[in-house]
C-alpha cells in the first residue's frame, strides 16, 4: 500500500525498536505515525505516551491499526489525541485515512 502511494515508510518489529530509532529523524521528515496496540516490548500506548509526551511530534497524527477495538478503549485512546483508529482487517480505511494526514 505504501508503495502504490509513493510514500516513504519505515516499519517497525516493536514500539522499543521505534522509540529508540525515532531520535534519528527530523520530526519534519515523519507524516504520520501508525501502531498496534499490541506491541511486545513498548506497547502501542507506550509509543503513543512518548510521542504526545515530547512536543515536537505535538502536530504529527496518530493512527491506531489494531483489533483490540471498544467504545472505552476508543475514547480513551481519543483522550491521547490519537486521530483514528482503524481496525486491522480495514485496509481501504487504512489507506484512505493515510492518505488524509500526509497527502
Amino acid at each position: 500500500m505504501f508503495i502504490q502511494l509513493e510514500l516513504q515508510y519505515k516499519i517497525y518489529k516493536d514500539g522499543q525498536e521505534l522509540l529508540d530509532d525515532i531520535v534519528n529523524f527530523s520530526p519534519l521528515d515523519i507524516g504520520l505515525f501508525i501502531t498496534d496496540l499490541e506491541m511486545p516490548r513498548a506497547s502501542g500506548r507506550d509509543v503513543i505516551e512518548h510521542i504526545r509526551d515530547d512536543n515536537q511530534y505535538e502536530d504529527i497524527n496518530i493512527i491506531v491499526h489494531t483489533n483490540m477495538s471498544s467504545d472505552i478503549m476508543s475514547q480513551d485512546l481519543i483522550k491521547s489525541n490519537v486521530a483514528q483508529i482503524i481496525d486491522k482487517v480495514d485496509m481501504l480505511a487504512l489507506a484512505n485515512a493515510i492518505e488524509e494526514y500526509i497527502i
